[in-house]
């Protein structure tokens, strides 16, 4: 039995989202399709445009049979990161035969010979020094591949880019898992645009873009909450900044590097944080990189974490289908990691760095709602507890 695993953001589910799903559960002759998804918070350092339980009902609405967690630390991390604890997960759940993933390139070959060569220790350390010398990443990276002849546009592309990691992380850890790309459709509407509609309160020329129900999900979340906003938790951010010392903060996740010393500087003249993020920008230090440090201080991710829980210890279900019940069955029999259906009893479940990485879920969840336009409910704590596993 074919099983396909997605890992993705959905923000939201559009019809993008819903050719790849479909193509590829095609391509891989899959029974199931098994969804792994970011919670509340994104890779770019942001709050999604709604939370996960309404992305989950999108995505079980639209071909997803059951969906699962990438936890947070992982899920707002770099590229490899991401990727690295996606397929440590796929892999974790014991059912999971094929993983597909969109590209711009369509060229699985291509791609792979790259990731190839970048899981060589020669490359790696040529990319060190290049960024030892003051070279950005990428730059660093088509130096070091020189000899592939590698365009410029190619390795920038953020699909190409995570496809790599992908591929990468399959071959590091020996996985079964068979891979496929599906090229990504060159008229196909960005989920960047279609945030931007709906930030505009254009629902109703986004949702021409997105599957009916998704549109109505989408629709009827924002109606509870309000569409997320970064800015709304500028002020936490300027507060920790102004009374952490820096060394405090050169313990948080990507504060390296002179980052931290850079936010301290100028966190105090800055009027909000998109002006801090400009101010604290350079030609070494991204606008995306910076955006994930700040989220990274908000939610006390520390550099630290990742040493203590290099991989996700856990699996959490957030929704399936009542007509995978059987693969739900299947796969917490089949997992090498504990399976969390709901949060009853977590803790007996996991072990001590296990649950505190879930605690940090949980405290994160109070934290996006407090970006939520509509604050009904955001002076109610333990919101993770107030939701239950979506199931259709």
């Amino acid at each position: 039995m074919s099983i396909l695993g997605i890992i993705a953001e959905y923000n939201p589910f559009h019809n993008g989202h819903f050719y790849h799903l479909s193509i590829s559960k095609s391509a891989a002759a899959a029974e199931y399709v098994v969804v792994l998804m970011n919670g509340n918070f994104t890779q770019r350092g942001e709050p999604t445009i709604i939370d996960k339980y309404g992305r989950t009902s999108m995505a079980l609405a639209s071909g997803a049979d059951i969906v699962i967690e990438l936890p947070l630390m992982y899920a707002t991390a770099s590229a490899e990161i991401f990727a690295d604890a996606g397929i440590h997960l796929l892999n974790a759940t014991g059912v999971i035969t094929h993983i597909s993933f969109g590209s711009e390139s369509g060229d699985l070959d291509y791609l792979s010979l790259i990731a190839g060569a970048l899981s060589s220790e020669e490359i790696n350390q040529r990319i060190h020094l290049g960024m030892s010398k003051g070279l950005p990443y990428f730059s660093a990276v088509e130096q070091s591949l020189s000899s592939l002849r590698i365009d410029h546009d190619f390795i920038n592309k953020p699909n190409n880019i995570l496809a790599i990691e992908y591929l990468k992380a399959l071959h590091k850890t020996h996985s079964s898992i068979v891979p496929i790309t599906i090229e990504r459709l060159s008229n196909t509407l960005k989920a960047s645009d279609l945030r931007d509609m709906i930030f505009n309160d254009n629902l109703r020329e986004a949702a021409e873009y997105m599957p009916q129900t998704a549109g109505s999900i989408l629709r009827n979340t924002l109606e509870q909450c309000g569409s997320t906003d970064f800015s709304r938790l500028d002020e936490i951010l300027r507060y920790k900044l102004i009374t952490m010392d820096t060394e405090d903060i050169k313990k948080i996740l990507d504060m390296n590097d002179g980052v931290a010393e850079r936010f301290k500087k100028y966190c105090v003249n800055a009027c909000n944080s998109a002006e801090l993020l400009e101010m604290v920008k350079t030609k070494r230090h991204a606008y995306t990189r910076l955006k994930r440090a700040a989220l990274h201080l908000l939610l006390n991710i520390k550099t630290a974490d990742f040493l203590e829980t290099p991989n996700p210890p856990y699996i959490r279900v957030l929704g399936f289908r009542k007509s995978a019940e059987r693969l739900l069955s299947k796969m917490i029999f089949s997992a090498s990691l504990p399976v969390l259906a709901g949060l009853k009893n977590a803790e007996q479940k996991l072990s001590s760095s296990a649950h505190t990485m879930l605690r940090k879920e949980i405290e994160s969840t109070d934290i996006f709602y407090l970006s939520c336009g509509n604050k009904k409910n955001t002076f109610e704590l333990n919101q993770e507890y107030r939701k239950g596993i979506i199931i259709v």
